[in-house]
């Protein structure tokens, strides 16, 4: 079960970094379009974002019931198998995070938008 919400998460954070990408890229009218698509949808992306820090909380908290005086090679395992999760959905959270946020920064709309006078 758990090896299906990894790959769910390294999907999602694949097409976050592909949106990241896709935003810095050099054609303008891209970048603008996938902008534009990222403040429209802007909600709907909050669930992966919620669902990343749900999974990361689980994670962290389960880490310290992970920790023994001393461990065994599979108690060792866990652990690190635990941490490349609990990273890999903080990876998922902030790279979400990131793209809304560049999304609106680009937006020619809002506070930072140069006004003609």
């Amino acid at each position: 079960m758990f090896h299906l919400l990894n790959v769910l998460d390294y999907a999602g954070f694949g097409v976050f970094i592909f949106l990241l990408a896709s935003m810095a890229a050099p054609i303008p009218l891209l970048a603008s379009q996938v902008s534009a698509r990222i403040r429209q949808f802007a909600m709907p992306m909050c669930a992966p974002l919620l669902y990343a820090f749900c999974r990361w909380q689980w994670f962290v908290n389960q880490t310290s019931s992970l920790l023994k005086e001393s461990p065994q090679c599979e108690d060792k395992v866990m652990y690190y198998r635990n941490l490349r999760d609990t990273y890999l959905t903080f990876l998922l959270m902030f790279s979400g995070i990131m793209v809304i946020w560049v999304a609106h920064l680009k937006s020619p709309s809002g506070c930072c938008a140069r006004k003609d006078a």
